[in-house]
C-alpha cells in the first residue's frame, strides 16, 4: 500500500511538472512569436515610410518646378487640380537618396493643393512596385490638417489594405492611422531630406506567421522619423498581441551619450521585462 501511495505521489508530481513545462514551452512559444511579429511590423512600416519619402519627395518638387525625367504629371499646369502623377522607376530598379532600390510605378493623386496647402489630400497606390524585391501593395493617404497649437504642419496619414511580400513570397499585412507632425526643415520647403517628422497613432496588421498584432505609439514617445535616415531614429512602441505578455519596441539609441538619437538599424523589444535586439 505504502508503494502505491509512493508511486502515485510519483506520477501526480510528474504531471504538475509536466504541465508546468509545456505551458513554459507554449509562453516562449508565444514568445518567440510577437517577436517576428514585431520583426515583421518593422519591416512592413520602415517599407510604408519609404513610400511617404518618395511620394513626398515627387510632389514637392513637382512644385517646385523641378524636371523630373521618370515622372507624368496631368495637367501639367501649377494650378489645376485634382492631379494623376505616375511615377515610373522601370524594371530593373533605380535606387533612391534614401538607398532603396525601387521598381514599378507609384500612382499618385493630388487633391485641393500642394503638400504644403491645409486641407490638401495626397492618394498613393501601386502597380507592380517593388522596394528592395519587396512588392507593396494597397493605398496611402496624406490629407494636410493645417497647423497644430506649435504652428507646426500635421497630416493624418492613413495605409488601407497594406500588403507586404517577401522575396520568398511571405506575406505581412500591415494598416496605419497616424498624426504626422513637421517638426524639422519647414523653413526649406524644397529641400525634402533635411525634414525630420513626428509620430503618433496605431498600426495593426498579420505577420507572415498568422499573427495578427496592434501597435501603439507610447504616450510623450512618438516616432521620429528623419528623412536623412533609413531607420526610425527615436520612440518607443506598445505591443498588444492576443495570449503574449506585455511587450514594447524602443528606437532610441545613443552611442555619443550626448541624449541625441543615432541613426541606428538597432531598436530594443522588451517581452516580459527580456530584452531581444531588433
Amino acid at each position: 500500500m505504502k508503494l502505491k501511495i509512493l508511486l502515485g505521489v510519483v506520477a501526480v508530481s510528474a504531471a504538475l511538472l509536466s504541465c508546468d513545462i509545456e505551458q513554459k514551452i507554449k509562453e516562449l512559444e508565444k514568445s518567440s512569436d510577437a517577436v517576428d511579429a514585431v520583426w515583421d511590423y518593422n519591416a512592413a512600416a520602415s517599407h510604408f515610410q519609404a513610400v511617404s519619402k518618395a511620394t513626398d519627395d515627387v510632389v514637392t518638387r513637382s512644385e517646385g518646378g523641378y524636371d523630373i525625367p521618370i515622372t507624368t504629371i496631368t495637367p501639367a499646369d501649377l494650378t489645376t487640380f485634382p492631379k494623376d502623377i505616375v511615377v515610373d522607376f522601370g524594371t530593373v530598379g533605380m535606387e533612391g537618396n534614401d538607398y532603396r532600390i525601387r521598381k514599378g510605378k507609384l500612382l499618385i493623386k493630388l487633391e485641393n493643393g500642394w503638400y504644403r496647402e491645409e486641407g490638401s489630400v495626397i492618394t498613393t497606390t501601386f502597380e507592380d512596385y517593388y522596394q528592395d524585391n519587396f512588392k507593396i501593395e494597397g493605398k496611402r493617404i496624406a490629407t494636410n490638417k493645417g497647423l497644430n497649437p506649435e504652428d507646426q504642419i500635421f497630416f493624418e496619414v492613413e495605409i488601407e489594405d497594406g500588403k507586404i511580400t517577401d522575396p520568398q513570397g511571405k506575406i505581412v499585412t500591415y494598416e496605419q492611422k497616424n498624426l504626422r507632425t513637421w517638426i524639422s526643415g519647414e523653413d526649406t520647403p524644397f529641400e525634402l531630406w533635411d525634414d525630420v517628422y513626428e509620430l503618433d497613432g496605431t498600426q495593426n496588421g498579420k505577420s507572415s506567421n498568422g499573427v495578427d498584432y496592434k501597435i501603439f505609439t507610447r504616450v510623450g514617445y512618438p516616432l521620429v522619423i528623419d528623412l536623412t535616415c533609413p531607420f526610425v531614429k527615436d520612440g518607443v512602441l506598445d505591443v498588444e498581441i492576443s495570449g503574449a505578455p506585455q511587450i514594447s519596441v524602443n528606437y532610441f539609441k545613443d552611442v555619443d551619450m550626448d541624449e541625441v538619437p543615432d541613426c541606428s538599424p538597432s531598436a530594443t523589444i522588451t517581452v516580459n521585462n527580456v530584452d531581444y535586439p531588433l
